[in-house]
């Protein structure tokens, strides 16, 4: 799938999803706190937030909670 034609995603979703392709995310999971979402896809917290439950909402990624001040197992699901 080519994540660049999913018109349903913004720019951060999209970019998101890039990141966590390079990361591997599709074979194994990978643990992020909202954080180093923000960091790595140059946008706010609470923007890295909305793009997490959107993408999970819309079935593109599957999140672990991880528990207290663990982060968040997010596998790529594409």
């Amino acid at each position: 799938m080519q994540i660049y034609k999913l018109s349903e995603l913004d720019r951060y979703e999209k970019f998101f999803l890039y990141v966590l392709k390079d990361m591997n995310a599709d074979k194994k999971p990978v643990a992020l706190n909202y954080d180093k979402i923000a960091e790595l896809i140059g946008a706010s917290r609470a923007t890295g937030r909305k793009a997490v439950k959107n993408l999970a909402a819309l079935g593109y990624i599957r999140i672990a909670k991880g528990g207290g001040r663990t982060a968040n197992e997010y596998w790529l699901k594409l």
